[in-house]
């Protein structure tokens, strides 16, 4: 009996086991069915060969193209501030005046001096001719025996005398024109002028404060034209060209990616044109098998952040000679046009510069390629494009990266119609649907 029911419940179990693996086959075909009968919309573009600039990326400050910092040559108390930070000056206008009342007094003094020792001058040159005449006649009866030796010696040395006053008069003027030129000069010291014309950047005075010829009082920039520093690594100093022209020159011209609608075809993202604003292609060609064209001077596109939607174009206007020794990085200078006011000395930028251009080549937004499973054992990038109703998995060979475009090397050849915005919802050899009609090019 005990036999009878063991073999009973291993049937029963037997039996529900079967069962169980039935319905979940069952349940993976109805699954299979709905994922084989969905359509999944999309949004799709043209493949075009197209150009693109290839451009390296480095990190820089905005600097004045020139910045003088203000010292005071007298020290003193501040009496009069006559300019404010963030205002503009211009080269000799006065700044601020220091305390200097002991100085004109000083000068005052002198001066009552001088007119002093003027009016004994003018005394001594009267006594002087008087003397003068009295010699001569006295000299004239000497001859006739008239007056003694002792008379006429004595209106000689009075004669001498006088002569030698004069002089000492003269050389007293001389010296309190001395000390007056020296009391206008440190008066008009007093009267701090700016060196250059410019803008105040920075005041570190207020009235009241005392100032010396050890720190400055005013730093002022010249900022229509700046300039961002910033390292490359020596590798990249053969692909960097200098302007080598001087600054306020006007701005190289640079071209910034167009927008592109959803669902365009890919050759209106085409934006390798006019760099150089007096080349009208941009570039000047290099020889054949070199690589493309590449600019007579480097350009630099820039970015802030106080301005994010806002591009800033200029030029590499400056190759360090040496290398840095313990980073193997090179300092390169970018000079910008600055008319509008927009970069601030100080800013953080961020630089790319356009150091080749690729033409002819296929190039899409980051967007339409992602990173997976090639096949079972290889991981590697992929793009989706239409076979039909059909979505294909490509895999490609991706080349220069440049501001929201990859360059692919291997995979596309051109005129396939890619899926756009790919994600896990698309998958190889799912159905799709397109949303977006593309326009036919021949029309």
């Amino acid at each position: 009996m005990k036999k009878l029911v063991i073999v009973l419940v291993i049937v029963l179990l037997i039996i529900g086991g079967v069962v169980l693996v039935v319905k979940r086959v069952k349940g993976a075909k109805a699954v299979d069915n709905n994922n084989k009968e969905k359509v999944i919309p999309v949004v799709v573009s043209e493949v075009q060969k197209t150009s693109l600039l290839e451009t390296t990326t480095c990190f820089g400050t905005v600097k004045a193209i020139k910045q003088v910092d203000v010292y005071s040559k007298v020290s003193g108390r501040v009496e009069k501030m006559i300019v404010r930070t963030g205002e503009k000056v211009t080269a000799g206008q006065i700044l601020l005046v220091v305390e200097h009342s002991l100085i004109k007094a000083q000068m005052e003094q002198s001066q009552a001096s001088r007119e002093m020792a003027q009016a004994q001058l003018k005394q001594i040159e009267i006594n002087l001719s008087n003397l003068e005449k009295e010699l001569a006649r006295i000299t004239n009866l000497s001859k006739e025996g008239a007056v003694s030796e002792s008379r006429k010696d004595q209106i000689e040395t009075q004669y001498k005398t006088a002569l030698a006053q004069k002089e000492a008069t003269l050389a007293q003027i001389k010296q309190l024109d001395a000390v007056i030129q020296q009391a206008k000069i440190q008066g008009d010291e007093a009267h701090i002028k700016a060196p250059i014309s410019g803008v105040i950047s920075q005041k570190e005075v207020e009235i009241g404060d005392m100032v010396t010829s050890q720190r400055p009082v005013f730093t002022i920039i010249q900022d229509e034209v700046v300039k961002v520093s910033t390292t490359i690594p020596e590798i990249m100093v053969g692909r960097i060209h200098t302007a080598r022209t001087p600054y306020g020159a006007p701005p190289i011209r640079a071209p910034a990616p167009p927008r592109r609608r959803r669902g365009e075809s890919l050759a209106p993202l085409e934006w390798g044109g006019s760099i150089n604003s007096t080349n009208p292609d941009g570039f000047s060609e290099r020889e054949p098998g070199t690589g493309g064209a590449v600019p007579s001077g480097t350009e630099a596109l820039v970015n802030v952040d106080a301005y994010p939607q806002k591009t800033f174009e200029g030029v590499v206007s400056y190759v360090a000679p040496s290398v840095d020794p313990r980073t193997r990085n090179v300092e390169i200078e970018i000079e910008l046009d600055n008319q509008d006011g927009f970069l601030k000395a100080g800013m953080f930028a961020r630089i790319e510069l356009v150091i080749d251009l690729r033409k002819d080549i296929i190039a899409i937004p980051k967007d339409m390629i992602m990173y997976g499973l090639i096949d079972s054992n290889t991981k590697g990038y992929i793009v989706y494009i239409l076979n039909g109703e059909i979505a294909k998995k490509v895999p490609v060979k991706t080349g220069i990266y440049s501001r929201g475009m990859i360059e692919i090397k291997e995979g596309l050849a051109g005129g396939e119609k890619i899926i756009e915005s790919v994600g896990s919802h698309i998958y190889d050899g799912c159905r799709v649907k397109i949303t977006n009609p593309l326009q036919d090019k021949s029309q």
